[in-house]
């Protein structure tokens, strides 16, 4: 899932779930934006923006 408003869609997501430090938003060095949460089963889902794109 990519969205194109990656820092108001982390503000939003960061007022509902605990988001450790270590997956916080941030921009990778391959150019990719992005944030991760885990689901309730443990799973991480990753929520990112390709700068490249932008």
């Amino acid at each position: 899932f990519v969205d194109e408003g990656i820092d108001a869609y982390y503000e939003q997501v960061k007022e509902k779930v605990d988001i450790q430090p270590e997956h916080a938003l941030k921009t990778q060095p391959w150019g990719q934006r992005e944030f991760f949460v885990q689901d309730p089963d443990g799973n991480m889902i990753t929520f990112g923006l390709d700068l490249s794109e932008s």
